[in-house]
């Protein structure tokens, strides 16, 4: 049953990710409404990179942990091993908040701001970590946090 259910949320990111390939991604308000699909069901946290490539167009959605309730483990290393196999240019993070209080974490700035860091060494811009819930969204860098 869960194994279904898996296959079913991968078969809809693809479309969602075909879908969504040609127009390139200027805000956060370009991208929010395919993540809110995405991650806003899941009852516990998820944290996904999108990965963007010279034209700002979305390459691929890729779910890099999930964890519980209220946390998961960020794995920074292999947030830029996928953006480098995969060419990106770019990335845009963004984890869900199962609990529906969408205000980011000190853990989810200082992540953010870890990730960023090892970006500009690699040369891979991080563009925005959105927040997500069922009802609202935040932009980390939108209101400053990074």
């Amino acid at each position: 049953m869960e194994h279904d259910k898996a296959y079913y949320i991968q078969k809809v990111m693809e479309l969602t990710v075909r879908e969504a390939t040609g127009q390139p991604v200027t805000s956060p308000s370009t991208i929010v409404p395919m993540l809110k699909d995405f991650l806003a069901h899941y009852d516990v946290e998820h944290f996904v990179i999108v990965l963007l490539d010279a034209r700002s167009r979305i390459i691929d959605i890729v779910i890099m942990s999930k964890g519980s309730i209220n946390k998961t483990l960020v794995p920074v290393r292999e947030c830029f091993r996928e953006a480098l196999l995969k060419n990106a240019v770019s990335m845009v993070l963004a984890h869900n908040h199962p609990s529906g209080d969408p205000e980011p974490s000190r853990e989810d700035i200082d992540v953010t701001k870890r990730i960023v860091d090892a970006g500009k060494v690699i040369g891979i811009d991080v563009l925005d970590h959105i927040v997500i819930t069922r009802n609202h969204c935040i932009s980390l860098r939108e209101n400053g946090l990074f």
